[in-house]
């Protein structure tokens, strides 16, 4: 026999998303006979709930249905998002059932929510979830103390470090889970100068004076 050559594996520990339950609604479905669908239409009150999946409570025992996701910024204009699927198949042994939709990540005010019963009885809607991912805020620290955390610059781009790929490649790593005090203003902010305006609005009278010698004069 010839010697055995070495095998080396590769092991990635892979851990489940972590989410979190945003907004809890119960809206007001109401019958698209055109597209044999009922929709409803979600007000989140403001801009900036990240939210990436929908979860319904269903009461009808047993269905299969498409559902599509639109979103919006005032209301009225809509635009497709995503769509799938939700059921609930009851066995001998135990139900399957899938009652959550994955969209891409958005951070819009309005949803609609279109289920698409076709000819079949429209669902017995509960309450509706809307999801979103758990994120932490996770550094190096060079020494036991404290730390400040500046946020709210809409400017600043989102940083990129390597420190989640170092992390993933290692099982046991030892944590601190610091405690967030109080809401404070930064002492050292200085708000931006305003910019500053063409010469034509900052004298407007000399502006019209000049306009109406030209127009006098032809």
């Amino acid at each position: 026999l010839h010697d055995a050559l070495p095998i080396y594996v590769n092991h990635k520990l892979a851990r489940p998303a972590e989410r979190e339950v945003l907004a809890t609604m119960s809206p007001n479905f109401v019958e698209d006979a055109k597209t044999q669908s009922t929709v409803a239409t979600l007000d989140l009150g403001g801009e900036g709930l990240p939210i990436d999946r929908i979860t319904f409570e269903v009461k009808s025992k047993q269905f299969q249905r498409a559902v599509g996701v639109e979103l919006s910024t005032n209301g009225k204009d809509w635009a497709y998002l995503a769509q799938g699927v939700i059921a609930r198949l009851p066995g001998p042994d135990f139900t399957e059932e899938d009652l959550s939709v994955s969209i891409p990540e958005t951070y819009r005010r309005y949803l609609r929510i279109r289920i698409y019963n076709r000819d079949d009885q429209p669902l017995q809607i509960g309450h509706i979830q809307l999801e979103g991912l758990i994120r932490y805020v996770k550094f190096v620290a060079s020494e036991a103390g404290n730390y400040w955390l500046y946020y709210g610059n809409s400017k600043i781009h989102a940083p990129v470090y390597d420190l989640p790929d170092l992390l993933s490649r290692r099982e046991h790593v030892t944590e601190t889970r610091g405690v967030l005090g109080s809401v404070e203003v930064n002492p050292a902010y200085r708000a931006p100068a305003a910019p500053r305006k063409p010469w034509s609005e900052q004298h407007p009278a000399i502006l019209y004076t000049v306009l109406g010698g030209a127009v006098l004069a032809l």
